[in-house]
């Protein structure tokens, strides 16, 4: 008779889990459904600058500091370390066209 009473709980037991996870996969499901219209039909520029050489390089070191991490994929300050380290030890310099900074951008 125990085994019977272990068996019936073991099914109302898995029965509760199914419906736990059940739920848990509604909510998720929801939430996704939620999010997707912000994530991929509501989209707003990013890269929408009409600035162009230097004037866009200034843009970028005075600009946001996430806007530069994201264009360059490291922050101004390592950025500005870099500059002078390909200046000074490498002799990197302004030509009659680019910009020292103008050119590091180029080749990031």
């Amino acid at each position: 008779m125990t085994s019977n009473k272990c068996r019936v709980t073991s099914k109302a037991n898995n029965s509760h889990c199914q419906r736990e996870a059940v739920a848990a996969v509604a909510v998720l499901g929801a939430q996704t459904a939620a999010e997707y219209p912000t994530t991929y039909l509501i989209k707003e520029p990013m890269y929408n600058s009409i600035l162009t050489g230097a004037v866009w390089v200034q843009e970028l070191l005075n600009g946001h500091v996430t806007r530069f991490y994201k264009a360059l994929g490291m922050v101004k300050p390592m950025f500005s370390w870099l500059c002078h380290e390909l200046e000074v030890c490498c002799g990197l310099q302004n030509s009659k066209f680019l910009g020292l900074e103008e050119k590091v951008m180029i080749f990031l």
